[in-house]
């Protein structure tokens, strides 16, 4: 669109300069002078870092270019990274968007606090690049460990044995207690806290077995994530105390409650209510309690599937379950579905569940309902029917005599 420009406009450095600001890629048809022209490239860079890529080769190597260029195209960095590596501005930069640029820093850079807390702070595999004596500093570890993920991979070795830091660490990072030194792993009040933050830890086949007997852990873990119950010792998995906190979390946790416990109403009853589909992992006896399923399938539409089918064919139960989930009119028993006030009630509220019925209340429904608009034809109700209602209704039905010939 610029060459279609008045070619004094084309050629008006101030024009230019507001033209690039919000449309960058202009660059491209610009007379040759400001394709060179510093001032204003640094401005399109600066809006569309991938311009850089087809700048003038001179203006490619320009430190306030590839400064500019970090903002939107970091990517860049890594054809020019040997121009500036001993630029510390240029290198904060880009460690900021890229933590592992770390790896294109001078040495002497690479042993910069500032410079290395931000790269390890964007990315914490980032701390591999970093001088050895920032990997050993106590103090510089401990400040990261505030902030930082993944670096402890790289921290010095003494420092792995550090309770201090480690009690940072697995506040924000819980699994990686399994870099840790064997002594703090088997330190309680670290598996604490590194349990609630990552409960999964649990199931590491590096975690010392004690902690799935200890009772304190347990409910910490299962109170983050009910289904790490799996992993508890037997005994914990038969405590009413640990397993009515790990199914309120997650109802899907009956599953790992031992077999006394699926058989405990109470516990049932708060697993079901919060999700109907967890009575799968009830007692079969409970699976059959009217009470539990009815809360159940209210719930969650799916229980049905779980529920004795006994309870199908039972008329009061199937009413109080109809009467809040009426599509689950198709699992009812055959005979049910034949009951006319049952189906009567469930088509009051969606008539589209007819095709579930019996076949000869399907039919009565059709012709009942068919009736019903042939007598609203004839009374003058059709007129705020639409086509497709009138269409639908009449689809099955014999062509009307003085069926409307307009639809005004």
């Amino acid at each position: 669109m610029f060459r279609y420009l008045d070619k004094k406009l084309q050629m008006d450095k101030a024009f230019i300069l507001e033209l690039v600001k919000v449309a960058p890629y202009a660059l491209y048809e610009l007379d040759e002078k400001f394709k060179k022209d510093k001032e204003i490239v640094l401005i399109a860079v600066a809006n569309a870092g991938s311009i850089v890529r087809h700048i003038d080769e001179h203006l490619k190597i320009d430190r306030d270019i590839i400064l500019a260029s970090l903002n939107k195209y970091h990517a860049y960095f890594d054809k020019v990274h040997g121009l500036v590596k001993n630029d510390k501005e240029v290198i904060l930069e880009a460690v900021k968007k890229n933590g592992l640029y770390l790896e294109h820093a001078s040495d002497k850079l690479q042993k910069d606090e500032e410079i290395v807390f931000e790269a390890v702070k964007q990315n914490g595999f980032s701390l591999k690049y970093a001088d050895n004596s920032l990997k050993n500093d106590r103090k510089f570890i401990l400040k990261i460990s505030k902030v930082a993920k993944q670096f402890y991979t790289n921290i010095g070795k003494s420092l792995k044995k550090d309770k201090e830091i480690f009690r940072n660490i697995v506040k924000i990072h819980g699994r990686s207690l399994a870099f840790a030194d064997s002594e703090l792993q088997n330190d309680k009040e670290i598996f604490l806290i590194a349990v609630k933050n990552h409960p999964s830890l649990l199931s590491y086949m590096s975690t010392p077995k004690k902690y799935r007997k200890d009772r304190d852990v347990i409910l910490n873990a299962v109170n983050s994530s009910g289904t790490i119950l799996a992993y508890a010792d037997k005994k914990l998995q038969d405590t009413k105390e640990i397993v009515v906190v790990a199914i309120k979390n997650n109802p899907m946790a009956l599953e790992y409650a031992s077999k006394r416990l699926q058989s405990d109403k109470e516990i049932v009853k708060i697993a079901v209510t919060k999700l109907g589909k967890s009575i799968q992992f009830a007692n079969k006896d409970l699976q059959g309690d009217k009470e539990i399923a009815l809360l159940a399938v209210h719930s969650d539409k799916t229980a049905v599937e779980y529920i004795k089918y006994s309870l199908l064919k039972d008329k009061r139960f199937v009413i109080d379950m109809l009467n809040k989930q009426p599509e689950l009119l198709k699992y009812i028993s055959k005979e049910l579905r034949a009951d006319e006030k049952i189906v009567t009630d469930v088509l009051k509220r969606n008539k589209g569940l007819v095709k579930y019925a019996s076949d000869e209340i399907k039919i009565k429904y059709q012709a009942l309902e068919s009736n019903n608009f042939q007598r609203n034809f004839k009374e003058g109700a059709w007129k705020s029917f639409t086509i497709r209602e009138i269409e639908s209704e009449l689809y099955a039905s014999e062509p009307l005599a003085d069926y409307p010939k307009t639809h005004n």
